[in-house]
């Protein structure tokens, strides 16, 4: 049996997730063999039904990860609630005490605004990471004194306009794999790390 099954709402975040599991020493975790597979309804798909997916790995695998972003799933309600809604769907049917839902409130790219020069440069800001955060700030993108942008999707695409660079499910990988992942204070991936290290301790 292998260690972990992931079920990624969409490419982006089955980039950032391949590229984060390869660290593993970053995280404190053992290595593990895992796979990935999207969902093809996206977020809300993981929301509703991330079952038909996860039956057929019962026994393939000892873990099941759901990891989806709040904005889009269909739900209104709070991160703990639907990850509470979702774990317990997972629970009726077989992956009770075997399963972690995490919801990214509101969405992956919250996970990108750590305060690095490794962010600079992957968005095309050439290390310049307090230049990139004044600009957001002069374009009502970010509000100074904040941790993050209100809408970080928004500022994510805004950067990269700015600089000429497209979107893409690769640049997520290049982040994950790179971006020191202790500045990280999204309440999602502390969630992420700690069911991590609980399920895979080195």
């Amino acid at each position: 049996m292998r260690d972990l099954f992931v079920l990624a709402a969409d490419l982006d975040m089955e980039a950032a997730m391949k590229a984060l599991l390869q660290r593993h020493d970053h995280i404190g975790i053992r290595k593990i063999e895992s796979s990935i597979d999207r969902h093809r309804e996206h977020d809300p798909g993981c929301f509703k039904d991330p079952v038909t997916l996860l039956r057929p790995q019962i026994g393939q695998f000892a873990r099941a990860l759901v990891i989806f972003d709040r904005k889009g799933c269909g739900s209104e309600a709070s991160r703990e609630h639907i990850q509470a809604h979702v774990e317990q769907n997972l629970a009726r049917n077989g992956w009770q005490h075997r399963s972690k839902v995490i919801v990214i409130d509101p969405e992956l790219e919250s996970w990108v605004w750590v305060r690095s020069a490794k962010v600079a440069n992957a968005l095309g800001w050439r290390d310049r990471y307090d230049e990139l955060r004044a600009w957001l700030c002069d374009k009502d993108l970010w509000v100074a004194g904040t941790a993050k942008p209100r809408h970080p999707k928004v500022a994510y695409r805004a950067a990269l306009r700015e600089r000429g660079k497209r979107p893409s499910a690769a640049l997520f990988g290049e982040l994950a794999a790179n971006v020191p992942l202790h500045r990280c204070r999204c309440p999602a991936f502390n969630d992420l790390r700690e069911t991590l290290r609980a399920w895979f301790p080195p």
